[in-house]
């Protein structure tokens, strides 16, 4: 061929490779795309095991559960000879799967940096933890079975030790041990862990020494992880801003009715020393260091449910539904005078990469759901300049709300928030909010009652969820991506709404919040009453009641001119005051907080439904 016809040939092996990779891009786009639904459909949302306190387990848990049984089964068995090879390698591969066990406590920096979820990661740390324990044990019996002779030398009785600690581990960890003393039951694990680790090392080091790097890297791991978390700790709770010697937290407390003593939920709000930026769905480690010893050094979780700033936050707001543990003892105090935060930790669900969220929550669930709301509208909604680069990024076209109340006193629990995200969305450009109450109305909802603000009693919740959600689906366009938080029982029931909408529309995806709410259990009766004569100042200031705070917020003009000016005196809300100055004469409210005679001339006017006309089940639908 001459040269005209190798640039021919040239020009359409360019033109062929060219349509050959545009059509393999479509084609592999579509086909991804098609694997992905169908695995999202039939191995990751559906539930393999409901479970009512570590979370459900879906097919995909259990599958990865599964072979990494089946794997080490095979790597036990393969090449095997004879009970001396199985001997070496049950321990060495009992070596090799304690090194992941020691990434972290019971929250590892390594795997919140790589995204893993906590509910992944305790799942993971379950089924490893009982394959190493089944491995060791395994290789001591096999030891004991071979009739070797018992010189009591160290490597024999570090040996002993290390396997008596696993047995001790896995004895202490069942479920109602842990139930009982679930505090206690941490320190023993941590310790007997250390031990076991140890007595290995010290197994492996006259025989085997290079063996000896398995359990070497499990205590580099473990003592790296807990160096970055005390330097972490040490930089967010020691200098910063304030000149408290660390932060610092008031106590809100809401109750079951009018004349109730029982708290339903308090509010605490915890200040920093140094300012944090948030993104939803993070939770931190909070040591009261003022309750006590033996309080001091125990570490309790609560997700972060609201926050002043996200790029800069000093103030941490927490949702805490009482239980047994130290939340029991919260419900009597009103202050805590010394705060520890660790993290903050947590995955994120990147909900605003979805055009459609539609958020779903149970009781206290809401508290697991309510920073993603917020985080989303100020986002979209922030007219401030200067959070520019903040709202880049964000494709959510519209927010759907579900909470589906457990008792109708619940909506105090967010009165003042919900008032807020309604100002922040008077255009009603964003958010539409449907609150469900079990029982009749018996007091005025948080804000007016609309099209998009939603408040309907005595209705059961699910089936108008469902025939919502599925419109929305129907006529949004892009992705929707459905988050729901509440008890076990209500998330599996929307995972299968979502399934079952899955059949017709391939454009949802489903989540759950790695925070799950649990029944709330009482040690004894009363464990959660407190005296409603006495209750903090500081709570009242924080929060009242909506309709009140709209006609306090009329009149301020007029107050700031009758009142004396106070430029000259100095500020003193950075220190909380002690529980003796906090302490006040209220009346027995749904909340903590004052009656001024103004609040009681109003009191017959807060009864006094002006709401308007509420729309009615069938028009919403």
């Amino acid at each position: 061929m001459n040269l005209s016809q190798w640039y021919a040939v040239s020009i359409a092996a360019i033109t062929a490779s060219l349509l050959l990779y545009r059509v393999g891009s479509v084609s592999s786009t579509f086909l991804v795309s098609r694997f992905q639904f169908v695995m999202l459909k039939h191995v990751a949302y559906p539930l393999l095991v409901q479970r009512r306190y570590w979370g459900a387990v879906t097919r995909l848990n259990g599958a990865l559960v599964g072979s990494f049984i089946i794997i080490n089964g095979f790597c036990m068995g393969l090449g095997i000879k004879n009970t001396s090879d199985l001997i070496v390698r049950s321990g060495t591969m009992a070596s090799i799967n304690l090194i992941p066990l020691f990434l972290g406590g019971r929250t590892s920096m390594f795997a919140n940096f790589l995204g893993i979820s906590l509910h992944t990661y305790y799942l993971a740390h379950h089924w490893i933890g009982r394959v190493v324990i089944v491995q060791a044990l395994l290789h001591v019996s096999l030891v004991l079975a071979s009739g070797k002779p018992w010189t009591f030398d160290s490597s024999q009785i570090s040996a002993i030790s290390s396997a008596s600690a696993l047995a001790l581990i896995l004895l202490l960890s069942l479920f109602f041990i842990r139930r009982i003393m679930y505090e206690v039951f941490l320190k023993i694990h941590m310790l007997l862990a250390f031990v076991a680790v140890w007595a290995l090392l010290l197994h492996l080091l006259p025989t085997r020494s290079g063996q000896a790097i398995f359990p070497v890297v499990s205590l580099s791991l473990w003592a790296l992880n807990a160096i970055l978390r005390l330097a972490r700790m040490a930089y967010y709770n020691l200098g910063g801003r304030r000149p408290s010697r660390m932060g610092q937290a008031s106590i809100a407390h809401f109750f079951e009715g009018e004349g109730e003593n029982n708290v339903t939920a308090m509010r605490i709000t915890v200040r920093l020393r140094r300012p944090l930026a948030i993104q939803p769905g993070q939770y931190v480690y909070l040591f009261l260091t003022d309750m006590g010893l033996r309080r001091r050094f125990q570490a309790h979780p609560y997700v972060i449910t609201w926050w002043d700033d996200s790029k800069a936050a000093m103030n941490l707001y927490f949702l805490v539904q009482p239980h047994n543990g130290i939340s029991s003892e919260l419900v009597a105090r009103n202050s805590v005078g010394s705060v520890t935060i660790d993290g903050p930790y947590g995955k994120d669900l990147h909900l605003e990469n979805y055009e459609t969220v539609i958020l779903i929550a149970k009781g206290i669930g809401i508290a697991g759901l309510l920073p993603y709301i917020r985080h989303m509208t100020y986002r979209r909604l922030s007219k401030d300049k200067a959070h520019e680069a903040y709202r880049r990024g964000l494709i959510t076209r519209k927010i759907d709300i579900f909470w589906v109340l457990e008792d109708n006193c619940q909506q105090e629990w967010l009165a003042d928030w919900i008032l807020e995200l309604q100002q922040r969305d008077s255009e009603k450009l964003l958010l539409t909010f449907s609150c469900f109450y079990p029982h009749k109305k018996t007091q005025p909802t948080p804000v007016p009652a609309d099209l998009h603000w939603r408040f309907l009693y005595q209705q059961k919740a699910l089936p108008i969820i469902e025939n919502l959600m599925v419109k929305q689906i129907q006529r949004s366009p892009g992705r929707t991506k459905v988050a729901t938080c509440g008890s076990s029982e209500f998330s599996a029931s929307i995972r299968s709404i979502v399934l079952k909408s899955m059949s017709s529309y391939h454009n949802v995806e489903f989540a759950e919040t790695e925070y799950q709410p649990r029944p709330v259990r009482q040690a004894y009766p009363g464990i959660h009453q407190l005296k409603k004569d006495d209750i903090e100042l500081e709570s009242v200031t924080g929060v009242l009641r909506p309709e009140r705070r709209r006609r306090l917020a009329r009149s301020s003009r007029l107050t700031q001119v009758l009142k004396p000016s106070t430029a000259g005196q100095k500020s003193n809300t950075e220190n909380v005051p002690s529980d003796k100055e906090h302490l006040v004469k209220t009346y027995s409210g749904v909340f903590a907080q004052m009656k001024t005679l103004q609040e009681k001339d109003e009191d017959e006017d807060l009864e006094v439904q002006t709401l308007g006309e509420r729309a009615t089940v069938r028009e919403i639908l």
